[in-house]
């Protein structure tokens, strides 16, 4: 089968993403230089930062908060939480009782298109309570731009094919990195020379990333004409941060095919995951990091999928084996992340199974989506999420 018949869009975002990061870079470093995003006096003055997205967001910050952490020590504390629990519950509250106040806390939100309407509410809720908040986007001309009082336009690099997000995607992580690490270069943060170490480090694996893409295109194009004609739905398997990559996943097969698709962790996974029916029909991606101390664990995770009769990939940043793995199991080595920052990696682990979603969505018979000119999830309006909704803060007590 002529692979060349299967070229997407979203093959062809995976395809250039890592020369396209050195363009995201400079875009991102452009917005840090605008006068909308914030000054070096106010950063530098930041003790809590507060993060939350809508979308493929919620994979970013899952990723992000360790790395910033890991960046900021104890300088600065970094907490993320979905956006209704950000703004309406207790996220905001953790530390009000603290000498820390609200004017010392920054509130991320991140949006490349700028339209969630929750998103509007947790800036306009966070403005209340007194704190800073800034936007990291690439439509600074949107309703959460216009919200918030700072705004940090990635200016993503134009290209002809942005849907499903992956090149976006890396915009608003690459944005939000460098935000931090400049707060932890000003305030002399853990390790120091964050900024100029970080974008070295991403340099670095793009690169390696670089030299693997026609093998890896290659493998995955082969591993999904394997499973093509069984498989029905996905499962991914990560533990911490690479549950963020483990998230990614999912939500590209749902939005190339429109098969369903979830992730969860090891242990979930040998717990309650493992006992689903038809196991046959579940393709069960799972990932793996050699210096992660849960080793174990996910070969447990890899040899129970097996036995239980589900297809599975591994995805690793070294050969199964390795893991403890024996099992004849389909496995991917993707670069390894540096060892100062090891959450890089979920910039881009993610590749393979967004090269996976676009050959299965073409095998399938599949439209991004489902946009086949019939009225569906993605565009019925009566079941399209609010986005562009007036927010109107209701007062304690007022009906």
């Amino acid at each position: 089968m002529n692979k060349l018949m299967f070229d997407s869009g979203l093959k062809s975002q995976v395809m250039s993403f890592p020369e396209a990061v050195r363009a995201h870079l400079d875009g991102v470093k452009k917005g840090m230089t605008a006068p909308l995003f914030p000054s070096d006096d106010l950063l530098a003055g930041i003790k809590r930062i507060y993060i939350t997205g809508c979308g493929d967001c919620n994979a970013a910050y899952v990723a992000l908060v360790p790395l910033m952490r890991l960046m900021l020590g104890s300088s600065c504390r970094v907490y993320a939480d979905l956006p209704v629990n950000m703004s309406r519950y207790v996220s905001l509250e953790i530390e009000e009782s603290s000498l820390d106040k609200y004017e010392n806390c920054l509130m991320i939100v991140l949006s490349v298109g700028g339209s969630p309407a929750r998103l509007v509410e947790t800036v306009l809720r966070a403005k209340r309570r007194g704190m800073h908040t800034m936007a990291v986007t690439n439509t600074p001309d949107s309703p959460v731009g216009r919200a918030a009082d700072y705004i940090l336009h990635v200016n993503n690099p134009p290209f002809p094919f942005m849907s499903p997000g992956c090149r976006d995607y890396l915009g608003t992580m690459l944005g939000t990195l460098l935000s931090a690490a400049r707060i932890s270069d000003l305030r002399g943060g853990k390790g120091g020379c964050h900024a100029s170490c970080v974008e070295k480090a991403v340099l670095s694996l793009a690169d390696s990333y670089g030299e693997i893409l026609s093998a890896m295109d290659d493998f995955i194009f082969d591993f999904a004409l394997s499973v093509k004609d069984c498989v029905t739905s996905v499962e991914c398997v990560a533990d911490g941060y690479g549950l963020a990559s483990a998230l990614f996943f999912p939500a590209k097969i749902i939005e190339t095919s429109g098969r369903f698709g979830s992730f969860t962790d090891s242990i979930s996974f040998r717990s309650t995951s493992l006992h689903f029916s038809e196991p046959e029909k579940i393709l069960t991606l799972i990932y793996g990091c050699l210096g992660g101390s849960n080793r174990e664990s996910i070969a447990a995770s890899v040899h129970m999928a097996v036995k239980a009769g589900r297809p599975v990939l591994f995805i690793a940043d070294a050969p199964a084996r390795e893991f403890g793995i024996t099992d004849d199991v389909a496995c991917f080595v993707i670069p390894k992340a540096p060892d100062e920052y090891p959450m890089l990696g979920t910039f881009f682990d993610h590749l393979p199974g967004d090269l996976l979603a676009a050959y299965l969505c073409s095998f399938w018979g599949e439209n991004y989506f489902r946009n086949d000119g019939t009225v569906t999830a993605w565009s019925a309006p009566a079941l399209i999420p609010p986005k562009a909704s007036k927010i109107v803060i209701v007062e304690d007590g007022v009906c």
